[in-house]
């Protein structure tokens, strides 16, 4: 590991892109320094920890990772972290070491690929690892570490049309038997939102009110699965009782992540970290109280009694009482 000394001040030269948080005093972050659209070969993991010394370490892995997990180890001071890359190789980053998986299936260009295209996500749920993407992909990890297909019912063929495609975003929910899948649909002239269910031998997309792209699905407990995406979209339900929009009209918001924290829900928005007041049905601007509210946000996570929050150029702890901003890395 090459440590970094944490930046004085100024624009970052960089920008974060995902975070996970594997403690209340931990949390890892990939970055990149490449231009706006541009794809690069190699994607930098930050790992912040508090009062250590040096704070940050850095990691470069291979491929553009599009999705973070962490998972608990035998020794309580270290957690696996498994970074998904678009074309289905898994980092995994357990005690200092980085060992490579494989999705063979996943992805477009590699030899073994069945040409459906991108992976999205990743998600521990109990002890086991979920990715999915592109054209209802859907993979399983097993404790051996090997990954499987997991997808009747929802996948497609490598060829089908694109205005047909189901472009799944996110998975998760709290039990393997009991998971929901978030995706992109085609309709019309525009781009709507669907939700999978997964009941432990199939996926069924659910009847749901008519939304807008979504993003990312988070389970509070069995009743109240909550989901977010483009347009202010925030629905909340189960695959039993159906989902409801909670959002009267579409609004600029663009969703990345939601956390409940302490009992609120909090959202992480292009626009900066809001959260929703239940009882009066609204989205309301968090007030951190720091020398400079936070922009674009796009990671939530709690933990430990913490609140993580991340954006393209923030990092957020929240103990409950009070919002402390981290000083960044420099990129080197």
């Amino acid at each position: 590991m090459t440590s970094y000394s944490e930046s004085e001040g100024g624009e970052p030269s960089f920008v974060f892109t995902r975070a996970v948080a594997d403690s209340g005093a931990s949390v890892w972050m990939t970055a990149t320094n490449a231009e706006p659209g541009e794809i690069p070969d190699t994607t930098r993991l930050f790992h912040y920890t508090s009062k250590a010394a040096p704070a940050w370490e850095r990691n470069d892995v291979s491929g553009w990772v599009v999705g973070l997990s962490a998972k608990p180890t035998a020794k309580e001071s270290a957690a696996s972290i498994f970074a998904l890359t678009d074309e289905g190789c898994v980092h995994n980053l357990t005690h200092g070491k980085i060992e490579a998986e494989d999705i063979p299936e996943a992805g477009l260009w590699k030899p073994t690929s069945k040409g459906r295209g991108a992976l999205t996500s990743v998600r521990l749920v109990e002890n086991h690892l979920f990715a999915c993407g592109r054209a209802g992909q859907v993979y399983r990890r097993s404790s051996s570490g090997k990954w499987g297909r997991m997808d009747k019912g929802i996948v497609q063929p490598a060829d089908i049309d694109l205005d047909k495609v189901l472009r799944l975003q996110d998975i998760g929910g709290l039990h393997e038997n009991d998971l929901y899948c978030v995706m992109h649909v085609v309709r019309g002239n525009e781009m709507g939102g669907a939700v999978a269910h997964w009941d432990g031998s199939t996926w069924t997309l659910l009847d749901l009110p008519n939304v807008p792209a979504l993003n990312v699905v988070y389970a509070e407990d069995e009743s109240n699965v909550w989901i977010v995406g483009h347009e202010g979209a925030l629905l909340c339900g189960n695959h039993k009782d159906g989902f409801s929009n909670l959002t009267a009209h579409r609004s600029p918001h663009l969703f990345h992540a939601l956390s409940v924290y302490q009992g609120e829900i909090f959202l992480a928005s292009h626009l900066g970290l809001f959260r929703y007041d239940k009882k009066r049905g609204r989205i309301i601007k968090v007030r951190t109280d720091l020398d400079m509210e936070p922009g674009y946000m796009h990671s939530l996570e709690s933990t430990d009694g913490v609140l993580w929050a991340v954006g393209l150029t923030d990092v957020l702890r929240f103990d409950g009482t009070r919002w402390e901003r981290i000083d960044l890395p420099t990129w080197g």
